[in-house]
């Protein structure tokens, strides 16, 4: 049986191999933009990157990245994004690692690979234990539901993103 290999910084592969690779913003001036897929094929194996991928709510859909039994998906993230996290004052988060006040729950990237993750699963837990193999799913699944998804852990949307409001932040 064939396997895929997938790596996410956002960067993803395909059907014998996948990477994912995530890339949220770094902090210049503003980072504008948001959710560009990028893909190469490289043999038996797609690299996926998803440049500046939505924080502006809990989940986004991905349904061009799917995943088959067998594939070996890996993981990769890192970067940025804004949140006034809960306040009036706005901050730039880690998107992988947060740091500072409610990090223990707030401002983490998460994925979802259908049948390797439990449902939405922070981005850090998934990259520290990839590669992920996609299992057989069970008989009475949809295999239409089998692609990438991709949130973000926060408690008030409307302030999320990769532009800052404030000219030079």
């Amino acid at each position: 049986m064939s396997r895929r290999l997938r790596q996410l910084a956002l960067a993803l592969a395909g059907r014998h191999a996948f990477a994912v690779a995530l890339a949220a913003s770094v902090v210049s001036g503003g980072c504008g933009g948001g959710g560009e897929v990028g893909v190469r094929r490289s043999a038996e194996t797609y690299f996926f990157r998803i440049d500046r991928p939505d924080v502006s709510r809990h989940s986004t859909d991905y349904p061009d990245i799917r995943f088959a039994p067998g594939d070996l998906v890996y993981v990769n993230a890192g970067g940025c994004a804004r949140s006034s996290s809960g306040s009036f004052q706005e901050h730039w988060k880690l998107y992988v690692d947060p740091l500072g006040d409610n990090a223990e729950r707030l401002h983490h990237g998460l994925i979802w690979i259908p049948g390797a993750t439990l449902g939405l699963e922070t981005i850090a837990g998934v990259k520290a234990r990839s590669p992920v193999v996609v299992p057989q799913p069970p008989p009475d699944a949809d295999p239409a539901q089998m692609f990438l998804r991709l949130g973000y852990d926060d408690d008030d949307y409307r302030s999320t993103g990769y532009d800052s409001p404030v000219l030079g932040q």
